[in-house]
């Protein structure tokens, strides 16, 4: 869950809203190169061999995740990685399962 997402799910249980229109921005504070290593480091941590195979590019707040892994599972686990670094607000998939 985003903070944009948390601001406006907190307004819409305010008593007498009616409609929230979220135009809010939430700007990074943190490096490209930060994220990078935050995501590499949680990879690393989970499991050395899909960590290996993968390649990360990150532009301001977008990751994009290309290569190799073994399962659906492998797969989300390195979404769920990059999907949980600070700095991380969309992510392109390109990895690909190979069994």
């Amino acid at each position: 869950m985003s903070e944009r997402e948390d601001a406006a799910r907190a307004l819409r249980g305010l008593a007498g809203v009616n409609d929230v229109v979220n135009n809010l921005q939430v700007k990074s504070t943190v490096s490209s190169q930060e994220v990078q290593r935050a995501i590499q480091a949680a990879l690393e941590r989970r499991a050395a061999r899909e960590a290996r195979d993968i390649k990360l590019d990150v532009h301001d707040d977008k990751v994009t995740l290309e290569g190799k892994v073994h399962s659906w599972a492998e797969r989300e686990l390195v979404i769920g990685a990059a999907r949980g670094t600070h700095g991380v607000r969309t992510i392109e998939d390109h990895l690909q399962i190979w069994a």
